[in-house]
């Protein structure tokens, strides 16, 4: 999750709106992954389903999240001396 979000992040990072596709397309791990582990507990496609919605929130608050944390480091000083390439 975290290296398909950094490399995309890599790729989009100066187009507008880009850090917030990269942590989107970020997530898709994250919920078809959590989807699929409810499945193998539940033995049931359809019913680890229900959890669907509940994974997505996280991803888009975990996707907004990051994107308003990058676009506030990367007015520091401290943190582009430290990390050019953020």
């Amino acid at each position: 999750m975290a290296l398909l979000a950094g490399l995309l992040y890599r790729r989009l990072k100066e187009r507008r709106g880009g850090i917030m596709i990269a942590g989107i397309l970020g997530e898709i791990p994250m919920v078809l992954g959590y989807w699929l582990y409810d499945t193998w507990l539940l033995h049931s496609f359809v019913g680890s389903a229900a959890g669907i919605p509940s994974n997505l929130a996280q991803a888009v608050l975990g996707a907004a999240a990051s994107t308003l944390l990058t676009l506030a480091l990367r007015k520091c000083a401290y943190v582009r001396r430290q990390f050019p390439n953020l």
